[in-house]
Parts: structure tokens; sequence; C-alpha cells
């Protein structure tokens, strides 16, 4: 294993650490519980037709029943959520810790290329975000080829959003 892929594994172990980092600070921020009431407006919009209107009222009972059910289990299911949340917490503090106490296992593949190099050091799973993964990448492929290989590649470092707006003022003439 050579000194460049050294770096990019202790890269890969330094994302990893502030990834885990910022899932636990939006953790503290707080997740917003969506209640089962949520959306009850507690109005009712009566037909128009005496039909309808008796088909309502007979309704109502139903769905006042449903109403107070619901309520009744809001304070359960905010507990429930509470404890997922503190469940998740919990985690994500112990991968921190076991990330901060243990070296990075320095495993090269045997393919030397990048797909191989994510496949061993990459940011799997859904905790990361693609901003978080796109920097990564940025970063190795600045550490493994350089920078004028880096530079030669910029545009697909930028998000999807900048490449396609950049393209199309190239490809569209000017306004008026």
């Amino acid at each position: 294993m050579n000194e460049k892929e050294r770096s990019c594994i202790t890269q890969s172990h330094q994302a990893h650490l502030a990834s885990a980092r910022r899932r636990v600070a939006e953790l503290n921020r707080g997740v917003p519980f969506d209640g089962p009431l949520k959306g009850f407006t507690g109005g009712v919009k009566w037909e128009a037709d005496y039909r309808s209107r008796i088909k309502q009222i007979a309704l109502l009972p139903v769905v006042v029943s449903i109403v107070l059910l619901l309520a009744a289990v809001t304070p359960v299911m905010y507990l429930v959520h509470r404890w997922a949340l503190l469940q998740r917490k919990r985690q994500i503090v112990k991968e921190i810790a076991l990330l901060e106490n243990a070296p990075p296992l320095m495993d090269a593949p045997d393919n030397k290329d990048l797909e191989h190099l994510w496949a061993y050091h990459g940011l799997h799973g859904d905790g990361h975000e693609e901003d978080e993964k796109v920097a990564l990448l940025n970063r190795w492929v600045n550490t493994l080829y350089g920078d004028e290989v880096a530079e030669a590649y910029k545009t697909h470092f930028t998000s999807p959003f900048d490449v396609l707006l950049a393209k199309l003022s190239k490809a569209l003439s000017a306004y008026e």
C-alpha cells in the first residue's frame, strides 16, 4: 500500500466521523413530531343535498370517535417517537466513539481504481449525504491523481443543477 492510498483511507475515516457528528447535531436540533391529528382542519363541509347531509350526520359519531381515539394515542405515539430518536442518537454516539478510538483499517484493494477503493473505504449507507460523498471523492481524486486531473474533472464535482445551468447557458442564445 502506498502513501496516497493511506491518505485516502485517512480522509475516508475523517469523512465518516464528520458525517456521524453532523447526524448527531441534526438530532440535537430536533426532529418534528407529526401527530395523527395533523391535517384535521376541524371544519365540516356540509353537503347541499339533504340525503348527503343526513349521511354526514349519521357518520358524525364515528368520526368523532376516531378523532377522540387518535387524540388519546397521541401522547403514546410521541413517546415512541422520542424513544426512537434517543436510540438512533445512542447508536450514532457509539459509532463516533468507535471512529475516534480506533484507527482506520489500512486495507487496500487489489484493483487500484476508484471504484474498488470506494467499495473498501467509501461512504456507504443512508446516513451520508450526497455532498459528503462528492467531497470525499473529490479529495481522493486530488490525492491519487493530482491537481491537474482533478481540475479537468471539476465539473463532475459540482452540483447537477450547476452543471445543467452551465450547459444550458452555453447551448441557448442570449435572451432579450
